[in-house]
């Protein structure tokens, strides 16, 4: 019977009565089967608005890895995933209005034409990420590792890039109006080409 029942009963049920090291390390939880299925579960509980639930989260959960996660154009929006990890998980189209993701590891992660308008990704490492064509207007991208990320045709309007690594960032197309970069900022560090639209703070 106790298998039979949905896994998101099972994850509820579980969380009412067992440890949260338990909750998340079980293999009774059967993540490797359902690995969607728990992903929903766990992030529903841990978006929950009660303070009890979000610090169950940031203590436990941003410890879980969910690589090769597929997430293609689910909705997120406005939702606080800070501290979460998705390695080389598949988010393009995804909806991140809005959203926390504040020192996040998602290295290699597909954002193509993802909605971040607003998005907290301070602190993220997205290394090696795909943002091809993906909106990122007003997005805190401070302190954020970006080493070998792909902006090409990215909107970054007005996006915060201070005190970020972009060292073989490709920008080539890229919106960048009105971004912000540090004083020192070096061009040649990137990688762009003439359909780049650079910030006035940039010099050519």
């Amino acid at each position: 019977m106790h298998a039979n029942r949905p896994l998101s009963q099972r994850v509820h049920e579980t969380l009412s009565r067992r440890s949260p090291t338990f909750i998340l390390g079980s293999p009774a939880l059967d993540k490797a089967f359902e690995p969607t299925t728990f992903w929903w579960s766990v992030v529903a509980f841990a978006t929950r608005s009660d303070r009890a639930a979000r610090r169950y989260w940031h203590r436990r959960a941003v410890s879980l890895t969910f690589d090769y996660e597929e997430l293609e154009y689910w909705d997120m929006t406005g939702r606080d995933l800070s501290g979460i990890r998705i390695t080389r998980g598949n988010m393009a189209g995804i909806g991140l209005r809005d959203t926390d993701l504040s020192s996040s590891h998602l290295f290699a992660a597909n954002f193509e034409c993802a909605d971040l308008r607003g998005a907290r990704l301070w602190r993220c490492d997205l290394r090696s990420a795909n943002f091809v064509s993906a909106d990122l207007t007003g997005v805190d991208l401070r302190r954020a590792r970006l080493e070998g990320t792909d902006f090409r045709f990215a909107h970054l309007v007005a996006a915060d890039l201070t005190t970020s690594r972009l060292t073989g960032a490709d920008l080539s197309g890229a919106d960048l109006r009105g971004a912000k970069f540090d004083e020192d900022f070096d061009r040649s560090a990137v990688i762009s080409n003439e359909q780049t639209r650079w910030p006035d703070s940039v010099d050519a």
